[in-house]
């Protein structure tokens, strides 16, 4: 019924039968909906895509599955099996063929589908000639041109770590030694004092406890005062026999060198490893290498730097340094000879060292004073002159 107050217009029972034939042969004629297709379609498409990723032709792919109606593995098997027709020379088969093995492979069914497999990536181009092959690839020197110059700052060296670094190592061996020279009450010698005794003892730091292992004792001719005063034969107890019957400074210099290798220490070896022990700086920093360059004697690498032992004395035992015989008696130990002789006073210094070692468990590692090229004492609180 429509509004307006129009009239009411019924269909007849023939015009309803009439229209219902009508749809009828609507339905039968029209064509089924393009919707339904899509899915075959693509279905399709991606079985010929499958095939050409697989290496196959277009034109084979599209006939195989044509004829297998759409079974990609059959379609493979069929253009696998099927013979192969002999090119003509100069020509090659428009058809690419791929192994059954990667057939295989290509069905095998994955852990996870839903998982993406990842692209890989395609090969590297190449220039392939008859003979050989040839890849581009990048020049070091374009690579090094990128780099910039090394700074100050890049090559200075990093400070030193204490709690990473090892500590340095422990001298092998201590020489330890002690001068006698001229001397006189009433004046200074002219033009200076000489040695008349040279006696030093050999420490050995290599196992524990350490010891005294061998001796050297020479006595020396003075050459610019060859008689000794009374008061240095009283304080030294040396006679003018023993010193008229000496050897020359170079000459003792040199046997001081043979006794050190003959017991195995490595006199020319940088860096040493051993060091001169002296009670005091007197006779490394001021006698010996004056008399040295009066005598034109050259310089030896192991008098250019020494251990001051009171330095380390005052440092371990907290006790004043005065006086050899005092300090060997403070920490224990017994004097033993008469004082003022070269060789015993080198053997009760020696006496303080294996007592810092074997009883204060103290290492030595560095001496404490050394001579700078001009001579002169580098380390001392003395006054340069």
């Amino acid at each position: 019924m429509f509004g307006g107050g129009g009239k009411v217009k019924t269909k007849t029972e023939t015009e309803e039968k009439q229209e219902e034939k009508e749809i009828e042969i609507i339905k039968v004629d029209t064509p089924p909906d393009e919707n339904e297709n899509i899915n075959d379609d693509s279905s399709d498409d991606n079985n010929l895509m499958t095939m050409m990723n697989m290496g196959f032709s277009k034109d084979a792919s599209m006939s195989a599955l044509k004829k297998r109606k759409g079974n990609v593995e059959d379609a493979v098997n069929d253009i696998l099996n099927a013979p192969v027709k002999k090119a003509s020379p100069g020509k090659t088969s428009p058809t690419t063929h791929t192994s059954k093995s990667t057939i295989n492979d290509f069905f095998k069914p994955t852990k996870n589908k839903n998982k993406k497999q990842k692209k890989e990536l395609p090969p590297t181009p190449t220039t392939t000639t008859a003979t050989t092959t040839t890849t581009t690839t990048p020049t070091h020197q374009n690579a090094l041109s990128l780099l910039k110059n090394p700074t100050a700052r890049d090559i200075k060296p990093n400070s030193r770590r204490k709690g990473l670094d090892l500590p340095p190592p422990e001298f092998q061996f201590l020489v330890v030694l002690d001068y006698e020279w001229t001397c006189d009450s009433a004046a200074s010698m002219r033009p200076h004092a000489e040695i008349i005794e040279w006696g030093c003892v050999l420490v050995d730091l290599r196992s524990r406890p350490a010891e005294i292992v061998s001796e050297f004792q020479e006595y020396v001719k003075p050459k610019y005062n060859p008689r000794l005063t009374d008061f240095c034969k009283e304080l030294t107890a040396i006679t003018q026999e023993q010193v008229d019957q000496g050897s020359s400074l170079e000459t003792t210099i040199d046997n001081f060198d043979s006794w050190l290798r003959r017991n195995g220490v490595k006199v020319s070896v940088i860096p040493l490893s051993y060091a001169v022990v002296t009670w005091s700086d007197a006779d490394l920093g001021s006698t010996l290498p004056r008399e040295m360059i009066h005598l034109n004697i050259p310089r030896r690498d192991h008098f250019e730097r020494w251990i001051n032992l009171k330095v380390f004395y005052e440092r371990v035992y907290k006790k004043s340094s005065k006086g050899l015989r005092r300090c060997v008696e403070a920490i224990g130990v017994k004097f033993e000879g008469r004082a003022h002789s070269g060789l015993v006073d080198a053997r009760n210094t020696a006496g303080i060292v294996c007592d810092m070692v074997n009883r204060q468990s103290f290492r030595f590692i560095k001496t404490t004073r050394f001579l700078e090229e001009d001579g002169t004492m580098v380390g001392s609180k003395t006054k340069k002159t």
